[in-house]
């Protein structure tokens, strides 16, 4: 006899566990940067990006829902951003960029399947 844990209770967690580690890698990847780089204020703007990524990652591995809706907002706007940008990206922005749009995507979805869960 196998046991299986009841997963109807938590909708959509592997698409909010994916979102969560590409938020939170971001975020990493953002605070990492600085040893890559001269120290300005484009440093320091990037390590304050980071510290927000990585917050609202850590976030993600909750339960909150107020932090799906952040995370899509700021992977959303952050992608959107980049991809203004659109022909001076390196390799490393193109990550970033794609990262972001499947962690807004997966917020979404995780979004989608709660309202659904719930009937409203």
């Amino acid at each position: 006899m196998s046991y299986r844990p009841d997963t109807s209770a938590r909708p959509n967690t592997s698409a909010r566990l994916v979102a969560a580690c590409l938020v939170t890698s971001t975020g990493i990847g953002h605070i990492a940067s600085l040893w890559f780089r001269e120290l300005d204020a484009a440093a320091v703007l990037a390590l304050w990006v980071g510290g927000i990524y990585l917050i609202v990652g850590l976030g993600l591995f909750g339960q909150s829902r107020f932090t799906l809706f952040v995370a899509s907002a700021l992977c959303a706007t952050s992608a959107l951003q980049a991809l203004a940008q659109f022909g001076s990206l390196s390799g490393v922005q193109w990550a970033g960029m794609t990262a972001d749009f499947v962690a807004a995507t997966c917020c979404g979805m995780a979004l989608w399947g709660r309202q659904r869960l719930k009937g409203t």
